[in-house]
C-alpha cells in the first residue's frame, strides 16, 4: 500500500487520479483522504496519539 496524504480537497485528489490512471491502473485498493489543513497541523494531531495507531486509521478519524 502507498499512502498519499493531501492537504486540500480540490486539486490534490485530481492530481492523484491522474497519477492513479498512469501508474496504478491495475490496483484495486486505493484510499483517498484529504486532510483539509496544512501538513504541520496533521503532524500536531498525530502527536496526540503518541505513536499509537496507524496513520490511515487516524487520518480517517481526523
Amino acid at each position: 500500500m502507498i499512502l498519499f496524504v493531501f492537504e486540500g480537497v480540490k486539486r490534490e485528489p485530481d492530481l492523484f487520479r491522474t497519477i492513479q490512471r498512469l501508474y496504478f491502473a491495475n490496483r484495486d485498493e486505493q484510499i483517498v483522504c484529504s486532510y483539509n489543513n496544512n501538513i504541520y497541523q496533521l503532524y500536531k494531531d498525530l502527536q496526540e496519539y503518541d505513536g499509537d495507531g496507524d496513520i490511515v486509521s487516524i487520518g480517517r478519524i481526523l
